[in-house]
C-alpha cells in the first residue's frame, strides 16, 4: 500500500484498487500518501475517508511535501491535526513549498520555537522573517 500511495502518476486509482481487495490504511501508508507531491491531496483524501488518522508523523511528511504540502497540509489541519514543533521544523525543511506551508502552519497556531529556528537559514532563503 505504500508504494501505491507513494505513486505520483495514478496512484489513487491503484489505492482504490487495493483497498477494494483489503488493503489496510496505517499510518506507514498515511505518510507516504502525504509526501506524495503528485496526487498526494486526492490519495490522503480517500485514505480520510476508510478512517486514516492524522498523527503527528503524518503532518510532518505532509509539511516536508515539496510539491503540494500546502493542500495536503492544510487538509489535515482541517480534519483536526495538530501543528507541534516537529511538523513546523519539517515545513521550515521544505525546499519546494516550505514558504507557503510555514505560513499556513503560523497562521494556524504554529511558533517559531529553538528547533524550528534553528531551520533559520531555510526560512530566511525561502522569504520568510524571523523576528
Amino acid at each position: 500500500m505504500s508504494a501505491a500511495a507513494g505513486n505520483r502518476e495514478c496512484g489513487k486509482e491503484v489505492i482504490e484498487l487495493l483497498l477494494e481487495r483489503g488493503g489496510e490504511v496505517t499510518e506507514a501508508v498515511m505518510s507516504a500518501a502525504a509526501r506524495n507531491g503528485g496526487c498526494g491531496k486526492e490519495v490522503t483524501e480517500l485514505f480520510l475517508e476508510r478512517g486514516g488518522e492524522v498523527t503527528e508523523a503524518v503532518m510532518s511528511a505532509a509539511a516536508r511535501n515539496g510539491g503540494c504540502g500546502k493542500e495536503v497540509t492544510e487538509l489535515f489541519l482541517d480534519r483536526g491535526g495538530e501543528v507541534t514543533e516537529a511538523v513546523m521544523s519539517a515545513a521550515a525543511r521544505n525546499g519546494g513549498c516550505g514558504k507557503e506551508v510555514t505560513e499556513l502552519l503560523l497562521d494556524r497556531g504554529g511558533e517559531v520555537t529553538e528547533d524550528v529556528g534553528s531551520k533559520e537559514v531555510h526560512l530566511v532563503d525561502q522569504g520568510i522573517a524571523i523576528d
